[in-house]
């Protein structure tokens, strides 16, 4: 009687690329375990040792699906010999029907043994790696964190202040120009975020440069930059006791200028509009308050 015996490693794998190794031989009872192959104590394996009787053949496809383990290998190969029940690994293109197939077998069997180890070892640095970033592939997700020009800074300055256009500013940096705002919101981001982290800020109103302090504090400053919507946005957090994003005041001082910004920020407390709360009040004087004094 013909016997096939298959084995993959789980439930999911499937064993038809095993079957078709049995194409041109006429098979009597197929018999499959889904299980590791570290261990010869398999329901299957069991019951095939237990129903062969002299003359049988053992049809598989590899050594490694009989077994992972040298030693477990050569036990049960003794056990079918005994039993004078012939295998035939189907892959390796041997028998157990002559003398040459113990040789065989410790070096093939040793080849599938250092196969799994090798395979159990890729396994632990993958979950090691999942662990660290937190993905089933064990790779970091999502698109590669940013890394900025050395002189991306210096660079941004000069664009805001139309010294250079945004083709310009991309070539300098030496990245594509669709790219080039995706690195500006990165910027900006970074700064917000790090204005918001007390005790770990690296651009707080207190280190900019004291003398545009001494002008954004007592006199008419009309150019403005990052440093200057920073340093508004900050304190108008605690005086209108609500945030208000860097994007929609950077867009009101370069629609009313800084003169009217600073004029609405000093006034505040004495511009009132009923029904309005602070911040509605804010926008409101800054967009439609006639009336800046100097």
């Amino acid at each position: 009687m013909n016997y096939a015996y298959e084995r993959v490693s789980t439930i999911k794998q499937d064993e038809k690329r095993q079957e078709m190794a049995f194409n041109n031989i006429k098979i009597d009872k197929r018999l499959i375990d889904k299980m590791s192959g570290k261990t010869k104590d398999r329901p299957n394996l069991n019951k095939l040792m237990a129903i062969v009787k002299p003359g049988d053949n053992v049809y598989i496809e590899s050594i490694s699906r009989l077994g992972r383990n040298v030693d477990d290998l050569r036990q049960l190969v003794e056990y079918f010999t005994e039993k004078k029940v012939i295998i035939h690994f189907i892959k390796e293109g041997f028998s157990t029907n002559g003398t040459t197939h113990k040789f065989l077998l410790t070096i093939l069997g040793a080849v599938a043994e250092m196969e799994r180890e090798m395979i159990v070892e890729r396994v632990k640095e993958g979950i090691k790696k999942a662990q660290i970033y937190g993905t089933k592939s064990g790779r970091e997700f999502g698109r590669p964190g940013l890394t900025l020009h050395k002189d991306f800074e210096k660079y941004y300055r000069q664009w805001q202040l139309k010294k250079i256009t945004a083709i310009e500013f991309s070539k300098l940096l030496g990245i594509h120009r669709s790219s080039l705002y995706r690195h500006i919101n990165f910027y900006r981001k970074n700064k917000l975020d790090l204005l918001q982290q007390p005790g770990k800020c690296l651009i707080k109103a207190k280190e900019i440069n004291e003398t545009k302090i001494k002008a954004i504090e007592t006199k008419v400053y009309k150019d403005f930059d990052d440093d200057t919507v920073l340093w508004y946005m900050e304190r108008l957090k605690v005086k209108l006791k609500e945030d208000i994003s860097y994007s929609r005041l950077h867009k009101l001082f370069k629609a009313y200028g800084h003169e009217k910004i600073k004029w609405v920020y000093k006034n505040l407390d004495s511009l009132e509009v009923k029904g309005l709360d602070r911040y509605s009040n804010f926008l409101y004087h800054v967009r439609y308050s006639k009336k800046i004094t100097q």
